[in-house]
């Protein structure tokens, strides 16, 4: 089975309207927002609204779990395994020349964790560090980096209905 995700539209200032389908008969989507079920519908649409300057990924799911690819504002999954005794973890981003807090990640027992970081720019080095911390305090942190390559632009395709001869041309816009 095949989930196809349509591109975004935006349909206000931090609203965008998603629409997606599949070849499944009459599928039971469930979509996700950054990992969190958030919904589960038939219906193929669906408008999220995401706060400027936070990262959101949307996933969608048919009945069989095939995904579509994901959908948000530039931003990148870390994830690293659960340490033993940690109270929260500590996320923080090498910009400027020193390391900045993005974020505190508190422990509830899972065994893996991810967090989202974002605005992320194309074609940059990005540098990242995770510090589990428990009762005797922060301990050694782990560091990822890596190199964002964003996917290219779709094609802009018009396409005009000709009444008379019932065709569709589609040609480059």
């Amino acid at each position: 089975m095949t989930v196809s995700l349509g591109e975004p539209v935006q349909v206000g200032a931090n609203a965008w309207e998603l629409r997606w389908s599949s070849d499944a008969e009459s599928p039971l989507y469930r979509v996700y927002r950054n990992g969190t079920l958030i919904m589960q519908t038939r219906t193929c649409s669906a408008v999220f609204t995401i706060p400027e300057n936070e990262a959101h990924a949307i996933e969608v799911l048919d009945n069989a779990g095939v995904v579509a690819r994901a959908f948000g504002r530039p931003n990148a999954k870390l994830g690293w395994a659960a340490t033993a005794g940690a109270i929260h973890y500590i996320v923080e981003q090498y910009t400027g020349g020193e390391w900045v807090l993005v974020g505190t990640v508190q422990e509830t027992g899972k065994q893996r964790w991810h967090a989202y970081i974002a605005a992320l720019g194309d074609d940059a080095t990005h540098q990242f560090r995770v510090t589990a911390v428990n009762k005797a305090g922060a301990g050694t942190p782990a560091t990822v980096t890596y190199t964002l390559v964003r996917m290219p632009d779709p094609p802009h395709v018009q396409m005009v209905y000709d009444a008379g001869t019932g065709d569709v041309v589609v040609a480059a816009a």
